[in-house]
């Protein structure tokens, strides 16, 4: 709570200057409360597109009094606040000032100079060293389906070609494809079984539960519409997961890693380099 009080102040020390820059003006100022002054620069992109005089004029005021009120406001905090919570405030926005900063530029830095490339080799290596924490908590389905209206008059055409699924046969639903309602062909993409249920709702009857199994063809229908459902392969809750399916968690496991790394040997190089220059000098103290 003190802490956000604390941010609370930071943000209104910040946004009460608006101008930072000494050696302006002051007969250019569009207003003023004691030393500080507001610019027109200062109001630059508080207009709206196409707004009528009346309507900047409105804007206008309504943001120099908002900035008044915050340099009053400012003021009479560090008229009657307390010099020992004064000073911990002081404290306070220094380290937010460096946090900003250092934080910025090391975001900078990896951004700029990082190399963020993950091979295949590197997820290869972190899934083999670790399968064992890759357990699934949730069933996943390797699967295909069709959807179709139920007057659908290429019905056992489609089935035909669904089923054998040769490359040309998949080639060719590919083709038909504008006329189903929804499909995905992907059979080799693992997906969550509460996802597919979600997709296809009358799998999830009960009455049908003895029709989900592996390499097994599925055929339902409803008031919406046909469901022509193969699923090539099921894993339980608790089989480990596939690697093509934790791929993208171990891609971004190595490269917050990577990142990390990078940083810790930025930090010691600047501290190395600020060393060897006698910037930076460590004294003895007497014990």
């Amino acid at each position: 709570m003190y802490r956000n009080c604390v941010i609370a102040f930071i943000m209104l020390f910040a946004l009460a200057g608006c101008s930072y820059f000494a050696g302006e003006d002051e007969k250019d100022a569009v207003a003023r409360v004691g030393d500080h002054f507001l610019y027109p620069r200062d109001l630059a992109g508080i207009y709206g597109e196409n707004m009528s005089a009346e309507d900047s004029a409105v804007v206008r005021n309504n943001f120099v009094n908002s900035w008044a009120l915050r340099q009053l406001v400012m003021e009479k905090a560090e008229m009657n606040l307390p010099e020992e919570q004064l000073r911990e405030f002081e404290k306070l926005i220094e380290e937010y000032k460096i946090d900003l900063y250092t934080n910025t530029y090391k975001e900078a830095l990896v951004n700029s100079a990082m190399d963020t490339a993950i091979t295949n080799s590197e997820i290869t290596s972190f899934y083999g060293m670790r399968k064992d924490n890759f357990r699934l908590n949730e069933e996943l389905w390797q699967f295909r389906y069709i959807e179709l209206s139920p007057d659908f008059g290429k019905l056992d055409d489609v089935r035909e070609k669904f089923e054998r699924f040769e490359p040309e046969d998949r080639e060719s639903l590919e083709e038909m494809a504008i006329q189903f309602k929804s499909y995905s062909l992907e059979d080799t993409i693992w997906a969550k079984k509460t996802q597919i249920l979600r997709k296809i709702p009358v799998l999830a009857l009960e009455e049908h539960e003895n029709k989900i199994k592996k390499s097994h063809f599925i055929e339902l229908e409803d008031s919406l519409g046909v469901y022509l459902v193969y699923i090539n392969d099921i894993l339980e809750r608790n089989d480990t997961a596939p690697i093509s399916y934790v791929k993208p968690t171990i891609k971004q496991i190595l490269l917050n890693k990577k990142k990390l790394d990078f940083v810790r040997n930025t930090e010691r190089e600047i501290v190395e380099e600020a060393l060897s220059k006698k910037k930076f000098e460590i004294y003895g103290s007497d014990k």
